[in-house]
């Protein structure tokens, strides 16, 4: 079972690599990681090749910081698919916050975001590399083709959402 983490405001670092190769880890409590405000790299590597890894959580988050999402589900080749809507309630991301997130999910074919602020390649640098080559990618309606296109494999299909 994995622990409480009930801190809200994170310092640099804190969570890194914490659950790195945890390979018979499946699922992740939907509360584990309540934290609003983010420090820089503090989820770095967090649940890296957790290779048997089917659901994450929603990362409740309004404040991002610099790479601190960088490589957190990187290599989870049990990952599928994101919970529907999936969100990311943060306005705004810092420089590389979410880059290299979901890289190397192989499997991974399906996923829904919805995100408000606006996303950006050098933000969310290779956010989907090394993915199922073909997939569908659900969007918030605030978000431009455009944008979600450059971090979305070319052989995905782009749908935007009108719920969200």
């Amino acid at each position: 079972t994995i622990p409480n983490l009930p801190a809200t405001t994170l310092a640099e670092y804190c969570y890194e690599n914490m659950f790195s190769m945890c390979t018979s880890l499946t699922t992740i409590p939907s509360d584990l990681l309540p934290a609003t405000t983010l420090a820089n790299n503090c989820y770095q590597n967090m649940f890296y090749m957790c290779t048997s890894l089917t659901t994450i959580p929603n990362l409740p988050a309004t404040t991002l910081a610099e790479y601190c999402y960088d490589n957190m589900f990187s290599s989870c080749s049990g990952l599928v698919e994101t919970p529907e809507g999936w969100y990311l309630p943060a306005q705004t991301t810092a420089t590389c916050s979410c880059r290299y997130m979901f890289d190397n999910c192989s499997k991974l074919q399906k996923m829904a975001v919805s995100y408000s602020g606006t996303i950006t390649a050098s933000h969310w640098e290779k956010f989907l590399r090394y993915v199922s080559n073909t997939g569908t990618f659900y969007y918030s309606k605030n978000q431009t083709k455009e944008n979600i296109r450059s971090i979305v494999p070319s052989g995905w299909t782009l749908v935007q959402s009108s719920a969200w």
